[in-house]
This record gives C-alpha cells, structure tokens and sequence, in this order.
C-alpha cells in the first residue's frame, strides 16, 4: 500500500504544474520566477528594487481583496533560456509547450522580449515597456533616435570603449561583433555596467536597459545613441501557464489597481528616479 502512495505521490509531482489561484490563496504566497539578480548584468540592484516593490504591491492587493496577504517567494533562475526549456531541457521555438519552468513556480516577472514564440508558450501580461539600447559618456553631434547607422557607426568607431561583464550574453554580443578585446574594459556584476562607464574618463558605451538610465538620461549624465534592433519589444511582465485562466485573470485585474495605487509612482521614482508622467513621455520618445 506505502508503495502504491509512494508512485501515484511521485506521478503527481512529475505531472504537476503551476498551482490554481485557490491553492496560491490556501498556501498564503505565490512562487515566482526572475532572474538572478548576481546575473543581471545591467544593474543588480535595481533587479532586487524591482522584487521588493512588486512584492510589497503585490501583499498590500491581496489583503484589500481577500482579506488575507499573499506574499512572493522568489525563485532565481540563473539564464533567460531557462525560462523557456521543455522537458528535456531544450527550447524548440517552432513548437507549442509549457516550459518545464512552470512545474516549480507559478508565474514569471521579468524583462524580457515579446517575441512571437514566447507568446506562443505562456500569457504575457505587460506592465511596462523598455528596450535594449546603446548608450554612451560622451554626447553625438547629430542625434537621431531612430538611425541604426550611428549605432553600429559609434560601435565600429576605433576610439570609443566599451563596458562589459566577462562571460554574459553582452561580452558574447560584442565578440560576435568582433569588437577587439583591446576595446572592452570588464567590471565586476556587482558595479554594473552604467556605473563602471561613469568611473572612466575615456570615450565609453555600453548596452543597458532604456528605462533603467532614463534618470541619468535626464540628467545628461549618459547619452542614447540608439535601439538595439533585435531587442526591440521589451517588456517587464508577468508570464503565466496558458491553461491557468484563474491565475491569469487575477493577475490581468491587478494591474489597473496597480496604476492607481502609490506603488506605482512609488515604483517609478524608486527604480527610475522620475515619475510616471516622465517616464511615458520619455520611454515613447526613445522606442517609438
């Protein structure tokens, strides 16, 4: 009998996936999957802001609606692919599946592309748009926002450097480019790449999140060059199993409550140094 239990428990944890929004409430937190922070090579510390300020929205909601706080118990995923895996650990872009993700947590919140195969693989709920983009210390005389010729004109140019982290997905986007090792000075993922451009006197680039300079932006501290094109389509969202309606209407009507709540200035303020309105206007003016 012990042994028959023992089958049909381990049965259910191999088939089981995401949990309904009734075991989430019975339960008193939902899991979620983002990036480890130590991995995030733009800015470790605005990954843990985010958490946090999703977190403390995310317990104050719940307790105005079921009378009960429902915290988020973060689990690190340590690639972007590891988000998108099947069961035998590859990413088939042309098939419909749910990543092998979802059998450990119940939602994803991240940044990340809206490409047509990921949507294809969970529901996207969008909350705020962003892209990847060249920027830059030092200022270009003829600013275009949409002209990709400068960007690879500033990447190609013999006299700027660039800032990268050993061995991430931008180290690899610049040998591709064949950057020569000459041309990038590393730092440390725990610096940042924004930070460690602003310490150097030399002509210096590097890639980074739009919305995450756009306070430095502001401030004439960096300079846009330009939209990483095959970065385009960014966004920071929730990514939820397709057949879990329950969980995905509920997390669909957070997001109005959201916008109106103090959080939501609060979170633009926190994580980029400007309020909304700001933010909207600025955003729309670099990625449009």
């Amino acid at each position: 009998m012990k042994k028959i239990i023992f089958i049909l428990s381990l049965i259910v944890s191999l088939t089981a996936g995401a949990r309904t929004l009734k075991e989430i409430m019975q339960s008193g937190f939902i899991q979620v999957a983002v990036l480890n922070p130590e991995k995030d090579e733009f800015d470790s510390f605005k990954s843990l802001e985010k958490n946090k300020l999703i977190n403390q929205f995310f317990e104050n909601y719940t307790l105005k609606k079921f009378n009960k706080k429902i915290t988020i118990q973060f689990t690190y995923v340590n690639k972007f692919s590891e988000f998108w895996t099947n069961q035998d650990g590859n990413i088939i872009k042309e098939k419909e599946y749910t990543p092998q993700l979802f059998k450990k947590v119940d939602a994803y919140f991240e940044f990340m592309s809206m490409s047509d195969w990921r949507v294809n693989k969970a529901q996207a709920i969008p909350m705020f748009k962003s892209n990847l983009s060249l920027i830059c210390n030092f200022e270009q005389k003829n600013s275009d926002l949409h002209n990709i010729e400068q960007v690879m004109e500033v990447m190609f140019d013999k006299s700027v450097n660039f800032i990268a982290i050993k061995n991430t997905k931008l180290d690899n986007t610049l040998e591709r480019l064949k950057i020569p090792k000459s041309r990038i000075l590393y730092v440390s993922s725990r610096y940042g790449l924004v930070k460690g451009m602003l310490q150097k006197n030399k002509r210096e680039c590097t890639l980074a999140e739009t919305m995450l300079v756009l306070n430095m932006l502001t401030k004439g501290k960096v300079y846009f060059v330009g939209n990483v094109t095959p970065y385009r389509n960014r966004i920071l969202a929730w990514w939820i199993e397709k057949n879990n309606i329950e969980l995905n209407n509920f997390i669909q009507e957070s997001i109005p409550s959201l916008k109106k709540s103090n959080e939501w200035n609060k979170m633009f303020s926190d994580l980029f140094g400007i309020n909304y309105n700001l933010y909207n206007y600025i955003v729309n003016s670099y990625i449009e």
